[in-house]
């Protein structure tokens, strides 16, 4: 999380299932916006990045595209794949 990103996080305590000794697998409740595509150059490169692919007369607009593969909502944020996502890393830590 370099980069000099800001993050905000709420964390909600949840009962401990103490009768099998495992602590909850943290569930994501809630959230906003798509997460930056990695390597985008910071809060300033996401910035540009944002620029570029509204402004579909830019030079780099259809680089741009090719790089994050097509479609790029920044608006988007898929709870369910989150939670998922965090399901398969404890399944592969076991």
């Amino acid at each position: 999380m370099g980069d000099g990103w800001r993050h905000r996080i709420v964390i909600e305590s949840a009962p401990v299932q103490w009768s099998t000794g495992e602590l909850p697998l943290p569930t994501c409740v809630a959230g906003e916006n798509a997460c930056p595509p990695d390597d985008v150059g910071g809060p300033h490169g996401y910035a540009l990045f944002l620029e570029i692919i509204a402004d579909r007369d830019h030079e780099h607009h259809e680089d741009m595209v090719r790089w994050i593969g097509g479609v790029f909502d920044r608006k988007g944020f898929d709870l369910n794949r989150i939670n998922r996502d965090w399901k398969g890393t404890k399944k592969r830590r076991q």
